[in-house]
C-alpha cells in the first residue's frame, strides 16, 4: 500500500546522483537478490525451473494478488505445469486495484485503491514493470516534493516544493532530529563508512562491493544486534528513548513534540497510527531504501494487472467467484479444496500442490489453523492439520493495519495557476492532524515535451489517505459525511482550493481495507513480539514434506508494499513446482535463503553479537557489559 514516505532530503536511502552513497539490491531480512534470479533464468532457461516433472501436476493458487499472479506467471512458464488460479472476488488483481476514468484523447484517470506509489528499490517490481515495458514516472506529489500545506492545531504552515522540511522552526528541529536518530541506529547511506566500518548501511554497502562470506556476515551481525535491541519495542517507546539523548537530538523531546511527530511525522504525515508498531518494521522500511523517490504508475497499476493477464492467458485457468473454503490433505500426498462457487454452488477440486496467497486473515477464515479433533476412538473428526504449529501462530498472531482512501475526479486540474483565478498555484499536497489526514493532487498525464505539466484534462484528488487508528473514526461515517467532514479542514488551509472542489466534483470512490469481502485489512505491520511470527510464515514456504505454501505481503517482510508480496510469489513457485518434481535452477530462493541466519524469537537485552566475528562460525549467545557502537545512544 506504500503508506508512507518521508521528504527527500530528511533522510536518504536511494540517491541516484551520488558518487558515493549506497543502493541497497536486497531486502536486509534475506540478503537474496531475487532480480538477478529472475534476469537470470529469465535469459538462460526461460522459467524459475530448468526441467519441469515428467509427468503432468497440477497447481493450484487461492488469491490472484500480486503474490498470486507473480506465482502463476512463474509456474505458467514451466513444462507439464498445469495452473489454476481461485479468485474470491469478481476480478483479479488484489490490492492491485485501480478504478480507471475516461478522459477524452487524454489519459485515462486512475483512482488507486491500494498500492499507488513505487520506490525504485522494487527491484523485483521494477524486474515485471521492465519486463512489460511499463515505464513508472518519478512525480508522485509527496510532501515537500510539490508545493505543500500543513495544518496542526489550526495553525497553516507552509512547506515550498523541493524544500527537506516545512517552514517551521519545530518541525525542522523534529525533522533534523528524526533524521539523526536514523542514522544513530543504520548509518548513512549517503555517506556509508567503508574505512572505518560500524553501521548497518557501511557493513551493507561494504558487502554489496564485495559480496563475501565474511562481509556478507557483517551485516548479518549488525542487523541482528537492531532486532535485539528493538523487535520487542514499539515505535513511539524507540523515539521518545532516542530523542532524550542529547548527542542525537537539539534537545530532549517534550510530549508536545511527540503529538506533532504523531500528528504530522515532519510534516509527510502523521506517525501516531503507527506507534504501536514494533520500531524494527519501521526500520526495515528505511534499511531497504522505501521511503523516497518514490513513483507514479500513469497508467495505473492495472496495467501490471492486465500485462500478467496477457501473459498467462492461454496456459493458466482462471476461476473469479469462487472462495475456498477448506483444504484437505490425503493420504496420497494430494490435497483437496472445498469451494464456494458463484450462485452458491459447492464443489471440491483436488491438486498434487496448493500456493495460499491471501491476507492471513483470509487464511484463518479458510480454516488453515484449525486441527480435525480425534473422537474417544482415535479417529480423526475434521481435516487434518495442513501447517505445522508455528505458521497456524503466525496466522493467527500478525498483525493488519487498517486504511481508508477517498478519491474524487474534478472537471479540471484546478490546483494549477493556468485553471485557476487566482493567477497562483493552490496546494498540490496538505498534512493535517484532521480527519482528512493527507490531500494529494495526482496529474496522470504525462508531461509536455518542454518538460512542463500537462494541466488539460480533469484532476484526480486523494481527499484523504489515513490509516490504523484514523482510518477506524471514519468507518461510521457515510461517504457524504466524509466528504463534509473533509471540506471543513481543506477550507481552513485554502478557503478557494475547498471551494473549487466542491464546485467541480464529479466521480467519487472511498474504501475501507478492513471491510473489504476477503481482505479484511489492508497490510500488516508487526507489533512488538511478532518478528518470530512473522519469520515463521515468511519461511513456511522452506518447509519440509508439504505441498501447501503461503504467499501475500501478510507473509512477507514488507507489509503494504508490492516488494514484500512478489517475492514471496517468487518463493511460493519455487516451492511449488520443487513439490511436483521440476527441477529449480541454481541460486534460488530454496537455497539461497538461509531460515537461520537471523534469530528473531525475542532474544534477551544482554544478547549481542560480534560484528567481527568469522564468517564460518555460528551465531553465538554471549554475555557482554560493553555497549555496542552500532546501537550506542
Amino acid at each position: 500500500m506504500s503508506f508512507f514516505s518521508i521528504p527527500h532530503g530528511v533522510y536518504r536511502t536511494h540517491d541516484k546522483d551520488s558518487d558515493t552513497g549506497f543502493t541497497p539490491e536486497t531486502m536486509i531480512d534475506m540478503l537474496f537478490n531475487y532480480k538477478a534470479f529472475l534476469n537470470t533464468n529469465d535469459n538462460e532457461s526461460g522459467s524459475i525451473a530448468s526441467k519441469g516433472p515428467n509427468t503432468v501436476k497440477r497447481i493450484a493458487i487461492i488469491g490472484s494478488g500480486a503474490a498470486g499472479l507473480v506465482a502463476a506467471y512463474e509456474l505458467s512458464k514451466i513444462d507439464n505445469i498445469e495452473v489454476t488460479i481461485y479468485e474470491a472476488g469478481d476480478r483479479l488483481g488484489g490490492r492491485m486495484d485501480s478504478i480507471v476514468i475516461p478522459d477524452g484523447s487524454l489519459n485515462n484517470k486512475i483512482f488507486e485503491m491500494g498500492c499507488m506509489r513505487f520506490p525504485p528499490t522494487s527491484h523485483t517490481l521494477y524486474h515485471y514493470l521492465d519486463k512489460f515495458n511499463l515505464k513508472p514516472v518519478p512525480n508522485f506529489p509527496d510532501p515537500g516534493v510539490v508545493e505543500t500545506k500543513l495544518l496542526y492545531e489550526n495553525q497553516v504552515i507552509n512547506w515550498p516544493a523541493g524544500e527537506s522540511t516545512p517552514d517551521n522552526a519545530d518541525f525542522k528541529r523534529i525533522g533534523n532530529d528524526f533524521s539523526n536518530m536514523l542514522t544513530c541506529v543504520l548509518g548513512s547511506a549517503s555517506q556509508p563508512n567503508i574505512v572505518n566500518p560500524n553501521k548497518l548501511f557501511d557493513f551493507w554497502a561494504i558487502y554489496q562491493a564485495e559480496p563475501t562470506a565474511k562481509t556478507k556476515q557483517n551485516v548479518v551481525n549488525a542487523w541482528q544486534l537492531i532486532i535485539n535491541q528493538y523487535s520487542t519495542t514499539t515505535y513511539f517507546e524507540a523515539v521518545y528513548k532516542l530523542a532524550q539523548n542529547t548527542s542525537i537530538v537539539t534537545t530532549p523531546w517534550t510530549q508536545e513534540d511527540m503529538n506533532k511527530f504523531g500528528a504530522l511525522g515532519v510534516g509527510s504525515g502523521g506517525f501516531g497510527p503507527l506507534y504501536n508498531v514494533n520500531f524494527v518494521e519501521i526500520l526495515r522500511l528505511f534499511a531497504n531504501g522505501w521511503e523516497d523517490n518514490q513513483e507514479l504508475l500513469l497508467t495505473g497499476i492495472i496495467s501490471l494487472v492486465d500485462a500478467f493477464c496477457e501473459a498467462i492467458a492461454d496456459k493458466v485457468s482462471i476461476r473469479l467467484n469462487c472462495k475456498v473454503t477448506q483444504i484437505d490433505e490425503f493420504d496420497n500426498n494430494q490435497y483437496s479444496m472445498s469451494i464456494n462457487a458463484d450462485g452458491g454452488a459447492r464443489c471440491t477440486e483436488q491438486y498434487d500442490s496448493i500456493i495460499v496467497a491471501t491476507t492471513t486473515r483470509a487464511m484463518e477464515y479458510m480454516g488453515l489453523t484449525i486441527d480435525g479433533i480425534k473422537n474417544s476412538k482415535g479417529v480423526l473428526q475434521g481435516p487434518p492439520a495442513i501447517l505445522s504449529k508455528e505458521p497456524k501462530e503466525a496466522i493467527r498472531n500478525l498483525h493488519l493495519m487498517n486504511s481508508s482512501k477517498y478519491f474524487v475526479t474534478t472537471t479540471s486540474k484546478f490546483w494549477y495557476a493556468v485553471n485557476n483565478n487566482t493567477g497562483e498555484n493552490l496546494p498540490f499536497n496538505m498534512q493535517t492532524d484532521e480527519l482528512m489526514r493527507g490531500l494529494y493532487c495526482l496529474n496522470y498525464d504525462a508531461d509536455l515535451a518542454n518538460g512542463k505539466p500537462n494541466t488539460e484534462g480533469k484532476g484526480v484528488v486523494l481527499i484523504s489517505y489515513v490509516w490504523g487508528d484514523d482510518s477506524t473514526k471514519l468507518l461510521a461515517l457515510s461517504e457524504e459525511e466524509r466528504f463534509q467532514q473533509f471540506i471543513i479542514a481543506i477550507k481552513a488551509i485554502n478557503p478557494t482550493f475547498a471551494l473549487l472542489l466542491e464546485q467541480q466534483a464529479e466521480k467519487t470512490q472511498l474504501i475501507d481495507w478492513e471491510n473489504t469481502s476477503n481482505f479484511y485489512g489492508a497490510f500488516k505491520l508487526n507489533y512488538p513480539g511478532q518478528e518470530q511470527d512473522n519469520h515463521s510464515a515468511f519461511f513456511q514456504y522452506q518447509a519440509q514434506k508439504q505441498g501447501v505454501f503461503l504467499a501475500g505481503d501478510s507473509v512477507s517482510w514488507a507489509g503494504g508494499w508490492l516488494e514484500g508480496a512478489m517475492p514471496t510469489g517468487v518463493n511460493a513457485a519455487c516451492a511449488a513446482a520443487a513439490r511436483v518434481g521440476a527441477t529449480i535452477a541454481e541460486n534460488s530462493p530454496l537455497t539461497d535463503i538461509a531460515a537461520t541466519m537471523y534469530k528473531y524469537d525475542n532474544p534477551p537485552a544482554n544478547e549481542t553479537y560480534s560484528r567481527t566475528q568469522e564468517a564460518d562460525s555460528p551465531v553465538k549467545q554471549t554475555n557482554t557489559h560493553k555497549k555496542d557502537k552500532i546501537l550506542e545512544v
